[in-house]
This record gives C-alpha cells, sequence and structure tokens, in this order.
C-alpha cells in the first residue's frame, strides 16, 4: 500500500474510501492534473465501466473458491478450483 498522509487517512475513513479502493485508484487512475508537487489521479468512466466488469468476473471465479500452486521460486505450477 501507498504511504498516505493522516489527513489523507482521517479524510478517506470519513468517506467511505477503502484502503483497497485506493489501491485501485492508484494501479488504474490517471493523471488528470499535474501540479509542480502532486498529480491527481481519477478513472474515466470508461475505465470505471471496464473495472466493474472485471469485479464481477472476479466475483464469480472466487465463488468457486479457486486455488494454485506456487514453486518455492514463485513459479505457478497450476490452478484449479477447491472440490468440495
Amino acid at each position: 500500500m501507498a504511504k498516505e498522509t493522516q489527513h489523507n487517512q482521517k479524510r478517506r475513513q470519513q468517506r467511505g474510501i477503502t484502503p483497497e479502493a485506493l489501491e485501485i485508484l492508484i494501479a488504474i487512475g490517471v493523471d488528470v492534473h499535474v501540479d509542480n508537487e502532486a498529480c491527481h489521479l481519477a478513472v474515466s468512466k470508461k475505465d470505471q465501466k471496464r473495472l466493474l466488469r472485471t469485479l464481477k468476473r472476479l466475483c464469480t471465479i472466487f465463488e468457486k473458491q479457486p486455488y494454485t500452486v506456487l514453486s518455492h521460486d514463485g513459479v505457478v505450477i497450476t490452478s484449479a478450483y477447491k472440490t468440495h
């Protein structure tokens, strides 16, 4: 997670913006205004729609309880769904 000021943490909590939402904004947001010391990130309507579609697909996937197997050096060996 990105470092955040106490001011941002307080305002973010007051406005109901979760740390996860902040991470997504930082990851996919684009500069809408840049001044000498800071950039202002936002998500376009087009990217917002794409994100919502992706999140819906992820919800469907995680309802099926996926898992993955990693080697000791971090290589993905296989991925599957948990069977009951």
